[in-house]
C-alpha cells in the first residue's frame, strides 16, 4: 500500500469513526488530543509530521480499535 492510499484510508476511517460516534470535528479533536485544523487536514488525507505513532494509539484507544484498522478500507 503506497503512502497516498494509506492517507486516503486514514482520512476515510477518521471521518467514519467520528460520524459513527456522533462527534463534531472539534469534539473528536479534543478527545484524541489534537487541534481541529490538524483533524481537518487528516480527514482530507493531508498527512504531516503531526501524525505520530502516539496519535494513532490515542485514536485506537479512545475508540477501542486496533491501530492497523485505521488503514483498512472495508470492501462491500
Amino acid at each position: 500500500m503506497n503512502i497516498n492510499r494509506k492517507a486516503e484510508s486514514l482520512a476515510l476511517n477518521l471521518y467514519l469513526i467520528r460520524k459513527k460516534n456522533g462527534l463534531t470535528q472539534k469534539e473528536m479533536a479534543k478527545r484524541i488530543g489534537i487541534g481541529i485544523n490538524t483533524l481537518r487536514k487528516l480527514e482530507k488525507g493531508i498527512i504531516s509530521s503531526r501524525v505520530s505513532v502516539g496519535l494513532l494509539f490515542n485514536i485506537s484507544n479512545e475508540f477501542n480499535i486496533e491501530p492497523h484498522e485505521l488503514f483498512i478500507i472495508e470492501q462491500e
